[in-house]
């Protein structure tokens, strides 16, 4: 991680939007105040994506705000990860504390129904519910999950779509990472903490709304919160 100053740092991930969350990473110092104020300049992060379209996850956008938002609030570096759908690679080789953290997924999209509000976790070093340090490898995989598509028409089927996931998935000790499905096998969300755990953090998208049907009840999707259903009735909505 790039850092002009010499002092150790911790994370913070977090998103601040539903259908177009956001991750955000605070970087807490954790030595001796420095004599001079911390600056954006300061927090600039090592982060790669592939902007390029050659498959590789080697592009520099640490320092792109259309990828990587920094500011400083109450001395501490705070990345604001903006971009969905893009999977970014976030070097976390140097953390000295434990990580805060607030992920939150991509809401679903509505129809008849509404949709479902992705799935959201936090975990604080004041209640002892952040990430370990130790628990990071080298790099870390950021996913934004975007809000999923609404439908066209309330009785367009099969009606609205799912919220994208969103994750943090450290490395392994030989530098692989497990995939998504590895995390969360059971496709409910996951929070991997525990002793002897890689860091890991995986929450689902919300539920496409279902969309409306005369002939029979239909159901939203399942997600982090699944979307909202529609009753039939013998007429169409708006006659």
């Amino acid at each position: 991680m790039r850092n002009s100053k010499t002092r150790p740092t911790i994370a913070r991930l977090a998103a601040i939007a539903l259908l177009t969350p956001l991750f955000t990473v605070t970087e807490v110092p954790g030595g001796p105040t420095p004599a001079a104020a911390l600056t954006p300049a300061d927090c600039t992060p090592d982060v790669l994506a592939d902007t390029d379209g050659d498959g590789q996850t080697d592009d520099q956008v640490g320092d792109d705000t259309s990828y990587v938002e920094v500011s400083v609030v109450s001395g501490e570096c705070v990345l604001e990860f903006i971009k969905p759908s893009v999977e970014m690679v976030w070097n976390s080789s140097n953390l000295a504390t434990d990580v805060d953290f607030l992920v939150i997924a991509g809401g679903g999209g509505a129809a008849f129904g509404g949709g479902g509000g992705g799935g959201a976790t936090e975990g604080l070093r004041s209640k002892a519910t952040a990430l370990s340090a130790e628990s990071f490898g080298s790099s870390t995989r950021i996913f934004v999950g975007d809000g999923g598509a609404g439908a066209p028409s309330p009785t367009t089927s099969p009606g609205g779509q799912n919220g994208e996931d969103s994750y943090l998935i450290s490395s392994n000790p030989d530098g692989s990472f497990d995939p998504p499905s590895t995390v969360d096998p059971e496709t409910n969300g996951e929070v991997r903490n525990g002793a002897g755990d890689v860091a890991a953090v995986l929450m689902k998208g919300g539920g496409g709304g279902a969309f409306y049907s005369q002939s029979q009840n239909t159901a939203g999707r399942d997600g982090g919160s699944g979307g909202g259903g529609a009753a039939h009735s013998f007429k169409t909505p708006g006659k």
